[in-house]
């Protein structure tokens, strides 16, 4: 059986009336946080997340309490500045 595809690239999330990520293709940009869960407080992030979700599809790459946030922080530094939705 085949998917057909979507008719949109890019996928957004809200929060109540916050923004809280933006998808575009198979990259998501998450702005606001739930540590606590579905139920739990939402937080602020100070940058945004980024995740390859046909990469990392459970999003977690180093973002784990004990987890080095090197992988991401590398990611960011050699890989942000394709991704942006503006471009």
């Amino acid at each position: 059986m085949k998917v057909a595809e979507a008719a949109r690239n890019e996928q957004w999330y809200f929060t109540q009336s916050r923004l809280a990520a933006v998808r575009v293709g198979d990259v998501k940009f998450q702005l606001l946080g739930q540590p606590g869960g579905w139920f739990g407080p939402t937080v602020q992030l100070g940058w945004p997340l980024l995740y390859n979700l046909r990469l990392d599809p459970f999003e977690r790459m180093g973002i784990s309490p004990g987890e080095s946030m090197m992988a991401m922080e590398n990611y960011y530094g050699q890989e942000f500045w394709r991704k942006s939705p503006l471009s």
